[in-house]
C-alpha cells in the first residue's frame, strides 16, 4: 500500500497540476537540465520522419475538421452515437497535433526535453490525457452500439435522452484528470516518439469496432514499449499505431459514413464542380419486397435521399 500511494505521490509530482501551481517550472528532481550545455547534442535529427509525421497531421486534419464541422451542424447530432463522435474527435485532433505535428516539428530539428522544456512538457500532457480520455470514450461508444442493437440491455438508459450527456462526464472528468492528474509523456528524438521517462534508452456498429479496435491496437503496442525492452523499429511501430488510431476515425467517416461524406463534399466542393462529377444527394433506389403470404417478389422504387 506504500508504494502505491509512492507512486502515486510520484505522479502527482510529475503532473501539469505540479507544474502550473509551481510557476510553470517543472520538479527538478524528475526533470532537469542543469549541466546540458547543447540539449541538441544528445538529440538525433529525424528529418525524413519528421516530414512524414508533419505531412499525415495536416492531410488528416484537414479531411477530419470537416468531418466535424458537418457532425455539429447536422441533424446526425440528435443521435446520441454522434455526441461521443464529436467529443471523440475533439480527443482525436488533440492528439493528432501532438503525436503528428509536433513530433514531426520536435523530430525534424533533432529536439530534446532540454531544448523546449515547456512546450514538450504541455505537448506530453495534453496528448497522454487526450489519449486517455479516447479510449475511455471509445469504451463508451462501443456499449453505447451495443445498446442500440439490444434494447433490452440494462445501461441502455444511459444514452437516452439528456441521460448521454450526464454519461458523457464520465470521459470529461477522466480527461481532465488524465491531463493535470499524471505523469506527461516526454518527446525522444533518437527513437522519434514519447516517453514518461524522456531518458529511457528503449456502417454505424462496423465504424465502432473499426474506431475501437484501432485505439486497443495502438495501445496494446504503446503500453509494451513502455514496460518492456523493445528495438527501435518497434518503437517506431508504436508511434505511428498511435498516430493511425486517431486518424483512422476520419478516414473511417468518409469511407463508410455515406451522410457525413456527402456533407463534406458539400462543404468543401463548389456545386458547378459537385454537378460536372455527378455528386447529387438525391437518386434513385430500387428496394426488392417480399411478400410474406404469398412468397412473390415485387419491387418498389423510391426516391430520396440515403443514409
Amino acid at each position: 500500500m506504500a508504494k502505491i500511494l509512492k507512486l502515486m505521490s510520484n505522479d502527482l509530482d510529475s503532473s501539469l497540476n505540479y507544474y502550473i501551481r509551481n510557476g510553470f517550472q517543472p520538479h527538478p528532481h524528475y526533470y532537469n537540465c542543469t549541466g546540458t550545455e547543447d540539449p541538441y547534442a544528445i538529440g538525433e535529427k529525424r528529418q525524413f520522419l519528421g516530414v512524414y509525421f508533419m505531412t499525415f497531421g495536416v492531410m488528416i486534419l484537414s479531411i477530419y475538421l470537416p468531418c466535424l464541422f458537418v457532425i455539429s451542424h447536422s441533424d446526425l447530432m440528435k443521435s446520441s452515437c454522434y455526441k461521443i463522435m464529436l467529443y471523440l474527435g475533439i480527443m482525436d485532433t488533440c492528439c493528432l497535433t501532438v503525436n503528428s505535428l509536433a513530433t514531426g516539428f520536435l523530430g525534424f530539428i533533432g529536439a530534446t526535453f532540454c531544448s523546449f522544456p515547456r512546450f514538450i512538457f504541455l505537448a506530453g500532457a495534453v496528448g497522454c490525457g487526450c489519449w486517455m480520455g479516447s479510449c475511455a470514450t471509445c469504451i463508451m461508444l462501443a456499449i453505447n452500439r451495443c445498446s442500440d442493437i439490444n434494447h433490452n440491455l440494462p445501461f441502455r438508459r444511459m444514452f437516452v435522452g439528456k441521460n448521454v450527456y450526464y454519461t458523457m462526464l464520465i470521459p470529461v472528468v477522466y480527461t481532465i484528470y488524465a491531463v493535470f492528474f499524471t505523469k506527461p509523456i516526454i518527446f525522444n528524438s533518437v527513437y522519434m516518439s514519447w516517453f514518461f521517462n524522456p531518458m529511457l534508452g528503449l456502417e454505424v456498429f462496423i465504424q465502432s469496432i473499426l474506431i475501437c479496435s484501432c485505439n486497443a491496437t495502438a495501445a496494446f503496442i504503446y503500453v509494451y514499449m513502455q514496460f518492456f525492452h523493445s528495438p527501435p523499429p518497434v518503437i517506431l511501430l508504436g508511434q505511428i499505431a498511435w498516430q493511425c488510431a486517431h486518424a483512422s476515425v476520419c478516414v473511417v467517416y468518409i469511407t463508410w459514413n455515406r451522410t457525413i461524406r456527402r456533407k463534406v463534399m458539400k462543404l468543401l466542393i463548389p456545386k458547378r464542380f459537385r454537378n460536372k462529377v455527378g455528386t447529387s444527394t438525391t437518386f434513385t433506389v430500387a428496394r426488392p419486397i417480399m411478400n410474406l403470404m404469398d412468397l412473390t417478389k415485387t419491387t418498389r422504387t423510391n426516391s430520396g435521399t440515403v443514409f
